[in-house]
């Protein structure tokens, strides 16, 4: 039985669409395959890159909120056990005005139970060791202080970023001189080896 003539059109339509459509399909494949070989690794590397960028505006912009709701920075906080009551690490600051300065506490440590504890960071604030917020790179951020030309000031440090990322950050957020202005690279010695750390300096007071 042969179809009549109008039909015998449209079945050969539906098989040149679905060869089109098989077509693009292995089309669009290889593209994505060939972008994956030639772009993929640069563009892990951007997106890597403006995470930590983001993290950093993030990190500091928490830190500028936890003082402007109770006057004191996280970790040098004097009333955090009072605000958390129930937790049983969270330990008051010396409310000398920087983070870290103290001799009988870790105030480094105590900064990211005080932001816990006030739910402007997430995370358990009553983890016996405390795990630090991570970087895109498998390092940490901290707050601390540094001491510069006799000057303190609060910072945040951030670990394990190769130093070509350090340049791109400083040259994206600040002057893009490792040496001068908000973003700066220290040498930290750890396990006996100095490493490279970028800081970013906090402005509170």
């Amino acid at each position: 039985m042969q179809f009549p003539r109008y039909e015998r059109i449209k079945n050969l339509e539906t098989k040149k669409m679905s060869i089109l459509v098989e077509i693009a399909f292995f089309v669009v494949a290889f593209l994505f395959i060939l972008f994956s070989i030639f772009f993929g690794k640069d563009t892990l590397e951007f997106i890597k890159l403006k995470k930590t960028e983001r993290d950093l505006e993030y990190f500091s912009e928490i830190v500028y909120e936890y003082k402007k709701l109770y006057r004191y920075l996280p970790g040098d906080d004097p009333f955090a056990e009072i605000r958390c009551p129930s937790s049983m690490y969270i330990e008051n600051g010396n409310a000398s005005g920087y983070i870290g300065d103290s001799d009988s506490i870790n105030e480094e440590e105590q900064a990211i139970r005080h932001l816990r504890c006030a739910k402007i960071l997430s995370g358990d604030v009553d983890e016996k060791y405390i795990n630090y917020p991570r970087n895109s790179y498998g390092g940490i951020f901290k707050f601390s202080y540094i001491n510069l030309n006799g000057e303190k000031f609060n910072i945040i440090k951030v670990y394990k970023i190769p130093l070509e990322v350090m340049k791109k950050i400083d040259k994206n957020l600040d002057d893009g001189d490792l040496k001068t202005g908000r973003i700066l690279v220290i040498k930290e010695r750890k396990n006996k080896k100095k490493e490279d750390v970028l800081i970013y300096i906090l402005k509170v007071y």
